[in-house]
């Protein structure tokens, strides 16, 4: 309790005597002021506590033919301010029957002065501000824990959709897309003589929408399921998950003559699966835009922080990207070149921010346009192998020119 504000008490005591007793003990405390109210009857008590006006209710045990306990079960129904048992003589199985009945104290008025009793009204009202402090952070506790259940069955509903979704996109979306390019290839072969250039120019715009529309579809699916689906997680090599991501991408490697270095990649926990997707896409990024007529020139290396993450870093020699497109890129949908450009969906970065944003990490870039990008990806370092011992030495990945593999 602070001392800047007087105390409000009200005594219920038919006694004179013990009621100039307590005023004179409370009026020796010189560093805490207390405002007394002094009532003699069970019924007067009744009408000031109804009024809410006291920090504290000091209650005879006897009220002529009441008793302070009574008071006590109906001060606890209507009001939450403390209340301290006073008695004349000491009494052992009183005392205990007042705490169990909800009093804050027990005091014996024989035994009484100044700061013994200023130092059980200041404990008892300090306990019970303690009290209503606790009971008003459980009820917030439970709203918010309610609150949480609400939102996880939300999500646990949305997920379902989001699983619907995909299905009916993976079957009943793409079924009309095949249609319309499967019917538009037979009227460009059955029919072609038939049809000027304007009409199979206008039959090759249709099936070259059905193919990207198709693709964004596919793409919309691998992202929704990189959201919904549970992580396995595992002790993953980075260097055999950039292995397997090269392999997967053998083709394009090799039409763009890349040269892939990767060396002493850690070891880490993470989903094997989506990290083989993030490194892929990656590295499809950087063979995809890369400079007229120059090779792509991809490095990753990782290093641990000093907040226990990995941080990983993909270096390329592309196109670059401007600053105020550094967020851009990272959101699906969002393409800053043309189709005739550069071919995608412009969901591949995305996807990369949601897999690493689901490890626990996160990821962005820093360009120099015209130049080179440089992607940068944290991921947590829950393992205790931080590297593999048979990948210390440098690997690269090169896959010679088709000129050459025919020589």
């Amino acid at each position: 309790m602070a001392n800047d504000r007087s105390i409000k008490v009200l005594l219920v005591e038919d006694d004179e005597d013990d009621y100039i007793l307590i005023r004179d003990l409370l009026g020796e405390v010189p560093e805490q002021q207390f405002q007394l109210d002094w009532v003699a009857t069970f019924e007067t008590a009744l009408t000031a506590i109804h009024q809410h006006n006291h920090d504290i209710y000091l209650v005879d045990y006897r009220l002529g033919e009441r008793d302070g306990l009574e008071l006590l079960k109906l001060i606890n129904q209507q009001n939450d301010s403390p209340v301290i048992i006073l008695s004349g003589q000491g009494d052992r199985a009183l005392d205990i029957t007042a705490l169990s009945s909800g009093a804050a104290d027990y005091l014996d008025k024989s035994y009484l002065h100044s700061s013994v009793l200023e130092h059980y009204i200041r404990a008892s009202i300090e306990r019970n501000q303690a009290i209503k402090a606790l009971r008003e952070s459980e009820k917030k506790y439970r709203e918010l824990f309610k609150r949480e259940n609400q939102l996880r069955r939300e999500l646990s509903r949305s997920n379902a959709e989001l699983q619907d979704f995909a299905h009916i996109a993976s079957h009943d979306l793409q079924e009309p897309l095949r249609a319309i390019s499967g019917y538009t290839k037979l009227l460009k072969t059955e029919y072609s003589s038939e049809f000027d250039s304007t009409a199979h120019e206008y039959m090759d715009f249709v099936i070259d929408g059905t193919h990207r529309m198709r693709g964004l579809i596919e793409d919309l699916l691998t992202y929704s399921r990189v959201g919904t689906s549970e992580l396995i997680l595992g002790t993953v090599d980075c260097n055999k998950v950039v292995e397997e991501a090269i392999t997967n991408l053998q083709t394009s490697i090799e039409e763009a003559r890349a040269d892939i270095i990767y060396r002493d990649l850690p070891c880490l926990t993470a989903d094997r699966t989506q990290l083989v997707q993030l490194f892929q896409n990656l590295l499809v990024n950087a063979i995809k835009f890369r400079r007229q007529n120059i090779s792509p020139q991809i490095s990753i290396h990782a290093e641990s922080t000093e907040d226990k993450s990995w941080l990983f870093k993909v270096v390329d020699n592309g196109i670059g990207i401007k600053t105020e497109y550094y967020d851009r890129i990272f959101k699906i949908f969002k393409r800053l070149h043309t189709h005739r450009e550069f071919s995608g969906t412009g969901v591949g970065l995305a996807l990369c921010r949601k897999i690493v944003e689901r490890h626990g990490g996160k990821i962005w870039v820093e360009s120099e346009l015209g130049n080179s990008s440089t992607f940068f990806f944290t991921i947590p370092n829950n393992s205790t192998n931080q590297n593999n011992p048979t990948n210390q030495s440098r690997s690269s990945f090169f896959f010679p020119s088709i000129d050459f593999l025919e020589r």
